[in-house]
């Protein structure tokens, strides 16, 4: 087992209790739209930081993080894939268009990859940490979720395992495991309410 939720409430959102082990594939859904952002953010934070009661992880987590340039010389000098792949180009794009990436090369520019593109990298540069990923499908349409389900579904049986965090109902299939967390009132949620005061000083 590498991770044991004991059942977490988040706000309105409760998070059923499950175990995960290696080998698996387990999809949360945090349905209701915009109102779900942060209850999955506080929930993803729990599973990284591994400092709550609720939930005990065994090894440590990698987050599939979005690639993008946050400095202005970044995109100004954009990288290119083989940058990013850090002499493991070859063998990463020989994999990622067996799943859909036909236009993805080496010198493909980053700010010129689509989300597909970018997604099935930074999955592949988190898998390659060999610990467990937690990832999410945001922005992707449904070919681009299914392609890269099925390439981490090809990654967990090959002895990994993945924690998808996510809005769309539509990836159950591809999981051992899938629980829909869903709202029992509507409203805005907020995990560490902090109270804000706005002072005006004359």
């Amino acid at each position: 087992m590498i991770l044991e939720n004991k059942g977490v409430q988040l706000g309105p959102f409760f998070v059923p209790p499950f175990h995960m082990h290696q080998g698996e594939l387990v999809g949360i859904c945090f349905y209701n739209g915009p109102y779900s952002i942060e209850p999955m953010q506080a929930f993803l934070s729990m599973v990284l930081d591994n400092d709550s009661q609720e939930i005990n992880t065994w090894v440590s987590f990698e987050e599939a993080t979005a690639i993008r340039h946050r400095r202005w010389w970044q995109l100004a000098r954009p990288k290119c894939v083989k940058g990013m792949l850090s002499g493991h180009t070859d063998r990463a794009l020989s994999e990622l268009k067996g799943f859909g990436a036909a236009y993805l090369s080496a010198d493909k520019k980053i700010n010129h990859c689509d989300l597909f593109e970018l997604k099935l990298l930074s999955l592949w540069l988190a898998f390659e940490k060999t610990a467990p990923v937690v990832f999410n499908l945001a922005g992707l349409g449904p070919m681009g979720v299914e392609r890269c389900l099925k390439f981490v579904k090809s990654r967990v049986e090959a002895g990994s395992a993945a924690l998808l965090l996510d809005f769309w109902e539509n990836s159950a299939a591809f999981c051992n495991q899938f629980y829909t967390v869903e709202a029992d009132h509507p409203g805005r949620f907020r995990y560490q309410p902090a109270p804000f005061e706005l002072k005006i000083t004359h």
